[in-house]
């Protein structure tokens, strides 16, 4: 087989589909729906068991071509799920950012893993006492262009005339590494990191306020050199709006009040609302306080934290609401004003597609919808497995359309 011609054949096809009709199409239902104009739900598939689906499996015994096959693999076969993803039609190139040599913030953290496949994991805190802090080092923005260039280039000759390749310059204290809870809890435990709260509050403002200004001065100094772009944007859906300028390989530099991003604190998810604030937000504050909008949880129940984010936070504009968050509270509380993020859980899936419950649920939600005026659309998300059924998320899609297609949504 000739590998970079298969590689090719796969990028054409995902080319066709970004530049489509339908992918316009679904862009301005973002866009109205991320910019609070009534839209039909929108369903995102983010996870879907990639794993178990035997045509995702590369082939490819180039490594380099293997990397590429898998990416291009990954959409065409999220395409046919039928949801309302947007697939784009350019190809990034992750920068070789540079790091501290000892980790990301200068030293290993450390975990236990078992034996067995995606089990759960033990922390292993290497910050432990006052004299640990002395390992920290302050984190900076840098690119090792000579490797950045190589891998562009070598991108470039296989895929550059069927889509633009952009090189993704954005920081590495971003996303998951740039919330602070992600890394606390590697970096203390996160019982270690919940006593501190009680037992040495200066102690842990010590390593938060490290955590934070470092992902603030990184951040800036990314923002200064011009390595933000309008596709270095995430907002765990579709970063669409009527507001901002549309996601495009344009890779001329913005500042970041014309981006959407995304934060969370899910190692936090037990913790009081208070506690919250004064522990997470407030370090997170001047990082994401500068994007245009924001869009805010992942895994853990905000339901009683709404109020602090909706007072510190002006640009928030879309907010998850998990399976084990107060669903009413939650509708009630963000109303018309803010994009209600619904994550039904994936335990519909899987262990076997659940007609009947996923309809119940859908409706369930969407009548709350209507009732408070949410802007609402569904993630399904986390789905580890779907037990060999592997029309399971397929069928998931096409339960939730019918449901839309009764209109409970409808205010």
């Amino acid at each position: 087989m000739d590998e970079r011609n298969y590689v090719r054949s796969l990028a054409e096809r995902v080319y066709e589909i970004g530049t489509s009709d339908e992918m316009n199409r679904r862009r301005n239902l973002w866009s109205d729906h991320n910019s609070l104009i009534l839209t039909q739900p929108l369903i995102y598939i983010r996870a879907f068991a990639a794993g178990e689906i035997p045509e995702l499996h590369p082939i490819c015994t180039d490594g380099f071509l293997r990397g590429l096959e898998y990416h291009f693999k990954n959409i065409l076969y999220n395409y046919s799920l039928g949801d309302d993803s947007i697939f784009e039609p350019w190809y990034e190139v992750r920068a070789a950012v540079i790091t501290p040599a000892g980790g990301l913030w200068g030293f290993p953290m450390p975990v236990t893993r078992p034996d067995t496949a995606r089990g759960s994991f033990i922390y292993n805190p290497p910050i432990v006492n006052e004299e640990d802090l002395e390992k920290f080092v302050k984190p900076t923005h840098r690119i090792n262009e000579a490797a950045t260039a190589e891998a562009f280039e070598r991108v470039s000759e296989i895929i550059g005339d069927i889509m633009p390749v952009v090189v993704d310059r954005s920081p590495a204290y971003t996303y998951w590494n740039g919330d602070i809870s992600t890394n606390l809890a590697y970096i203390r435990g996160l019982e270690g990191m919940m006593w501190d709260m009680i037992d040495r509050p200066e102690f842990l403002h010590k390593i938060v306020s490290f955590m934070g200004e470092g992902v603030a001065d990184v951040q800036n100094e990314a923002e200064a050199a011009g390595d933000f772009t309008l596709y270095s944007q995430h907002n765990q859906a579709m970063s669409y709006s009527r507001e901002l300028p549309w996601p495009c390989a344009d890779t001329t530099p913005v500042d970041r009040s014309k981006l959407q991003t995304f934060c969370a604190s899910q190692e936090t998810a037990t913790v009081s609302p208070e506690m919250w604030e004064e522990f997470i937000l407030n370090y997170q504050k001047p990082t994401y306080s500068k994007y245009g909008l924001l869009s805010y949880g992942c895994c853990e129940d905000m339901t009683h934290k709404f109020p602090i984010l909706k007072r510190e936070m002006p640009n928030l504009r879309r907010v998850a609401v998990t399976p084990w968050a107060n669903l009413r509270s939650c509708s009630e509380q963000l109303g018309s004003d803010y994009v209600l993020s619904w994550r039904p859980s994936p335990t519909n899936v899987a262990a076997g597609f659940d007609e009947e419950l996923t309809k119940k649920q859908t409706r369930e939600a969407f009548r709350l919808a209507r009732e408070n005026k949410n802007h609402i659309d569904i993630t399904l998300k986390d789905v580890e497995t779907v037990s060999g059924k592997l029309d399971s998320v397929k069928n998931f899609v096409k339960a939730v359309r019918e449901v839309i297609a009764e209109g409970e949504w409808l205010w």
